[in-house]
């Protein structure tokens, strides 16, 4: 017979947030080595094809069909990157183009879009509430294409809630309130001293079920029929916003709707001006070049590239080469253009017994997927700048144009 005991409660709610979040670091942290090996490779595949489309549009410039045709190829590809880009993003292994900039700019275009493919039975708005002259810092490209994977998801959700039938609605509400105490609290790494704008997108869908709620945030989850969904959507949403240093935050109902808040920090400057794209067709004058790659069929094209606009073009296959290739030729060498990961010496260390032998000469960083701490370390160079692949010719030609003529 217990006459007496000791009971000891204690509350285990933060441990448990915090144990699963270190699961979900855990699995982003898997899924992302395994995404950095398959980006390297697949840029490199997708750059050996833009450069071929280049040199054939260049090469049959009066044929309209043909030239439709390879823009339509050209896109296709574009699509291929961008579907890599996501996967390094909710990985946090891409590279992000920060610049301060108006919250309003990149929320209405990524509106525009959505709006321009949303069915007529589905009514997409836009409040936007004291947010004239709020700026914040982030890469304009990432958060319209957050802004537009959270606009699709809410547009299935209606859809799967009533079909073609009933009138759905989905807004856009964006306004500056702090976020709730209990995220603040389980990211206390996320701080702002400037204050939050809030970004949320508001849907009369389906909702989402408790178990699935935990998991929308991982890669590849997703509750739609084989073809119908990538799972990529959510996740790539999460790694951005991760970048960004922002919150995110998911309320919702089954049969109801689904709430979905991003807090952003803001910052106090003025806004960058974007320039559009255009192709590049140059004059290289014969001004020598010295190539590094060591995907073959990717430094063909680019040798031949380059040659189409007047360069003159040393190869070279890795790290090795590429020093004793400069080493033979420094006094002619007016660019260095060079792979990053590559077998026997990577780019870096090339990079900086090139830059012992010569101060000056420019050096272009081209990259497969976006591997920090190197690009850090290419960042640490002077006079070298750093490039994405699949690079666009027009991008890269007018990057060795403004190197070259400093």
């Amino acid at each position: 017979k217990i006459t007496h005991y000791v009971a000891v409660h204690e509350d285990l709610t933060r441990a448990e947030s915090l144990q699963k979040k270190m699961i979900q670091a855990q699995k982003m942290e898997a899924v992302g080595t395994m995404v950095g090996g398959v980006a390297h490779d697949f840029n490199n595949m997708l750059a050996g094809i833009v450069g071929n489309f280049y040199l054939i549009r260049m090469q049959h410039p009066d044929d309209e069909k043909l030239q439709q045709r390879i823009r339509t190829m050209e896109e296709a590809t574009r699509h291929g990157a961008t579907l890599i880009q996501q996967m390094l993003t909710f990985a946090r292994k891409d590279i992000t183009d920060m610049h301060t900039l108006p919250l309003s700019s990149f929320i209405k275009e990524a509106y525009k879009l959505a709006a321009a493919a949303m069915p007529e039975n589905i009514r997409l708005d836009l409040q936007m509430k004291d947010v004239d002259g709020v700026c914040v810092k982030a890469d304009a490209t990432q958060m319209q294409q957050v802004l537009l994977n959270l606009i699709t998801n809410a547009r299935h959700a209606v859809q799967d809630a009533m079909g073609d039938a009933g009138q759905g609605q989905i807004s856009i509400e964006v306004d500056c309130r702090l976020p709730p105490e209990h995220l603040l609290q389980e990211s206390p790494e996320m701080i702002s001293d400037s204050g939050w704008c809030c970004i949320r997108c508001v849907d009369n869908g389906c909702g989402i079920e408790a178990d699935d709620l935990e998991h929308v945030f991982e890669p590849f989850f997703t509750t739609k029929e084989v073809g119908k969904g990538t799972g990529l959507g959510l996740a790539m949403v999460y790694g951005a916003v991760q970048n960004h240093r922002g919150l995110v935050d998911i309320e919702t109902t089954p049969a109801v709707g689904t709430t979905v808040s991003i807090w952003l920090p803001k910052q106090q400057a003025e806004s960058v001006v974007v320039l559009g794209e255009d192709d590049v067709d140059v004059d290289g004058g014969g001004r020598l070049l010295l190539l590094v790659d060591d995907e073959e069929g990717l430094r063909k094209v680019l040798a031949e590239v380059l040659t189409h606009n007047g360069f003159t073009v040393l190869e070279a296959g890795d790290g090795e080469q590429a020093v004793k290739t400069f080493s033979d030729n420094h006094d002619q060498v007016a660019l260095v253009l060079m792979d990053v990961v590559m077998p026997n010496k990577g780019g870096v260390v090339a990079a900086q017994e090139i830059r012992a032998l010569d101060a000056e000469v420019p050096i272009v960083f081209q990259t497969g997927y976006g591997e920090q701490t190197q690009l850090d370390a290419a960042g640490s160079i002077a006079n070298s700048e750093s490039l994405q692949k699949p690079v666009q010719i027009h991008e890269l030609l007018s990057m060795i144009m403004s190197k070259i003529s400093h």
